[in-house]
């Protein structure tokens, strides 16, 4: 499972080995210390044998809590918005990447503006939220 919130971008899988125990992955450390709040205790692992480098393990209902407490917090409108200003420009600016890729799983008329509004790789958005709203004439 991938979650994407405002504290930090998580991978989630269960242990192969141990069905109750849920591997939380990151590919920044300072996403897995943003859980403390809800995992007190965690240990963050480091490791070069995978392809996410740090991790934390946590029992299924641990885990669950967690997700569901942040859940509860949500306290924006704006999803993109709230990246912005918890983590950054530079941070926001991967999610709305990662926001424009899901764009072309979305059935017409929004993923026809997908090639015209956006260059894939790109580090920013060719053109505003706003700007496409207004196109689009919603």
């Amino acid at each position: 499972m991938w979650i994407f919130t405002p504290h930090g971008f998580y991978s989630a899988v269960e242990h192969r080995e141990k069905p109750d125990t849920i591997i939380v992955r990151a590919r920044d450390k300072q996403d897995l210390e943003a859980l403390r709040p809800y995992i007190p205790d965690l240990l963050i692992l480091e490791t070069m044998d995978a392809d996410y480098l740090y991790r934390i393990f946590v029992s299924r209902s641990r885990w669950a809590s967690a997700v569901s407490t942040m859940a509860r917090e949500i306290d924006y409108d704006n999803f993109k918005d709230a990246v912005k200003k918890r983590q950054g420009e530079d941070r926001a600016s991967v999610y709305m990447r990662v926001w424009t890729a899901m764009l072309a799983l979305q059935p017409w008329p929004f993923n026809g503006y997908y090639e015209d509004e956006y260059e894939l790789g790109a580090a920013e958005p060719q053109s505003t939220w706003d700007t496409w709203r207004q196109r689009l004439g919603i």
